[in-house]
């Protein structure tokens, strides 16, 4: 933990660095400081991530460009001050050290989990492998006809890279989805403040508590992962609960902070492509800034949005070939290394059968409609995923009920009627996780806001109509929100290798691997039950196919399918 305390105080160093400029550039800094630190951390992130992607065509991403982001974070710090956001602090009062010591609590459960080893089963499959070979290597060309995995591109494992820090002894390291739990749960807890004090509750606020505590019911397993579902997720919750402030506070659409979240929108599709229909959102925003002939507005998102995701469509056509895979099998450019299309289109399907219906023979699910697998699909869900699908169904109903009965209600609603576009944004990114691949965790980003925002209006609406339920909910909120955060973090309160877990995260295990043979060479490949090669031995497939073949003499001229 003491570890992962000091990896994440220098990751924030380089992020708020090159993220607070940007703000600065376009006039989007949010009055609230949590909102202002969260917004300049995450876009610094995507704005290193991206620049990582640009660099990692052409070179590592190794000692060499943390160096360059240490050194360039400390010119952008000297220049514009980040440290000046934050404002004067009143540390008087009871509810800021209430609200400081569950926050505490909050980050000390992340820390602890972050110390154990990852129980994200794709991490062992290729996200330790994808992020060896970026720090290793250039983008490999056809990376993905050795490993399909390795093919499965995210701008979170480019993110991985860039943090993992394999140059320390005991590296590489997995600290950036702790640190995206970290920036969120800062600034989702935030309100905890106002609420001890009694001060008014907002719909935007709720939300923030709300989906601070949908992380650790759904996602605080994923701490210790560099898996791409969770930050993703974390992410699309910060920009919709942005997205609601905004919306309360009627600004323009034209608003530089508007611009900004639709710019990371991008960022969000290239590290997750599930989250490609929350993309509505952004063409929406471009198309009232054309409307509104805002060159300046439109420049910022058109070039924002291009930096971060051209790095990842050029990564895709590095290592598969496809600007998008595995997808559609669309290849304009018959490069010599890219992976059959009829792959390429099985490997989609793949994963949507593994989505939907692990337990069915494939074949047999080929042949499946919605109402043959669907059933089973809910069958399996854990009572609190049937729980989130249901108050995705029952919430909005009961909203919409009792504004057809309540006068105040609608006026509420009409006052931010805006809040009903960006919940049929969410419908639509349901809406194509669903058809797409249900897995839930692929889903959570969309299912969870979509459920929680209609709540909020109507929970900050009996607020303002039940003036006593106020001060109910001054004791009991905060309480009833420290103990979800216990209780589902309990799995992870073992005082086995606590001293160990206080200094460093427990090393991963070591699985055995061999030799295994391609056309031209030979490489280890797993030899376990796992089929996951983790970290141990690098590089390493699943299997060996002497259809595959070297380009040249070395790993990093990539690999094709021999002519």
């Amino acid at each position: 933990m003491v570890l992962y305390l000091a990896v994440s105080v220098t990751i924030a160093f380089i992020t708020l660095g090159f993220g607070w400029p940007v703000l600065v550039w376009m006039k989007a800094r949010p009055t609230s400081a949590s909102a202002s630190l969260a917004a300049s951390l995450f876009t610094g992130l995507a704005v290193v991530t991206a620049l990582a992607g640009w660099v990692s065509l052409v070179a590592r991403i190794h000692f060499e460009f943390q160096i360059f982001l240490l050194l360039a974070a400390g010119v952008l710090w000297r220049r514009y001050k980040p440290y000046t956001m934050i404002g004067r602090v009143d540390p008087r009062g009871f509810s800021f050290w209430a609200a400081g010591g569950i926050l505490a609590v909050v980050f000390v459960l992340l820390f602890n989990q972050a110390a154990t080893p990852p129980a994200n089963y794709d991490t062992g499959t290729y996200h330790q492998q994808v992020i060896r070979w970026i720090n290793t290597y250039p983008a490999v060309p056809g990376l993905a006809n050795y490993h399909l995995r390795l093919g499965y591109n995210s701008s979170w494992l480019t993110s991985g890279a860039v943090f993992s820090f394999p140059f320390f002894a005991i590296g590489p390291l997995y600290p950036v989805t702790l640190f995206v739990f970290l920036v969120f749960c800062g600034y989702a807890f935030a309100p905890l403040h106002a609420v001890i004090q009694g001060s008014r509750l907002t719909t935007s606020g709720l939300l923030r508590l709300t989906l601070g505590a949908a992380s650790f019911v759904y996602l605080i397993t994923e701490v210790s992962s560099p898996g791409t579902d969770a930050p993703t997720t974390l992410l699309i919750w910060f920009l919709v609960c942005e997205a609601a402030r905004l919306i309360e506070e009627r600004s323009l659409l034209a608003d530089p902070q508007f611009i900004l979240l639709a710019a990371l929108t991008f960022f969000c599709v290239s590290a997750k492509l599930s989250s490609l229909l929350l993309a509505v959102g952004p063409a929406i925003a471009g198309l009232g800034l054309a409307r509104r002939r805002d060159f300046r507005g439109l420049t910022w998102l058109a070039g924002l949005s291009a930096f971060f995701l051209l790095p990842y469509l050029g990564r895709n056509l590095v290592l598969s070939g496809y600007l998008v895979f595995p997808g559609l099998g669309w290849d304009p450019f018959h490069f010599d290394w890219r992976v059959p299309a009829e792959t390429a289109l099985e490997e989609a399907r793949v994963i949507r059968w593994f989505a939907s219906s692990p337990g069915t023979p494939f074949n047999e699910f080929e042949t499946m409609h919605l109402v043959d697998w669907a059933p089973e699909w809910f069958a399996r869900l854990l009572p609190r995923q049937k729980a989130l699908l249901a108050a995705c169904g029952g919430l909005p109903l009961l909203l919409a009920g009792l504004a057809l009965i309540f006068r105040s209600l609608r006026r509420q609603i009409g006052r931010a009627v805006w809040l009903l576009s960006l919940q049929a944004i969410l419908l639509c990114g349901i809406i194509f996780w669903f058809l797409s691949a249900p897995a839930m965790r692929f889903g959570y980003g969309a299912l969870a806001a979509f459920a929680s925002l209609p709540g909020c209006v109507l929970l900050e609406w009996l607020i303002q109509r039940l003036p006593g339920l106020k001060r109910v909910l001054r004791p009991l909120l905060p309480a009833g929100l420290l103990a979800v955060l216990l209780l589902f973090s309990r799995p992870y309160w073992s005082l086995q290798n606590l001293p160990q877990r206080w200094l460093t995260p427990l090393p991963p295990p070591v699985y055995p691997s061999a030799p295994c043979a391609f056309k031209n060479f030979r490489t280890m490949c797993q030899d376990n039950e796992v089929h996951a090669c983790h970290s141990s031995i690098f590089p390493c497939a699943i299997y060996g196919n002497p259809d595959i073949e070297k380009r040249g003499e070395s790993l990093r001229e990539g690999f094709r399918y021999a002519p």
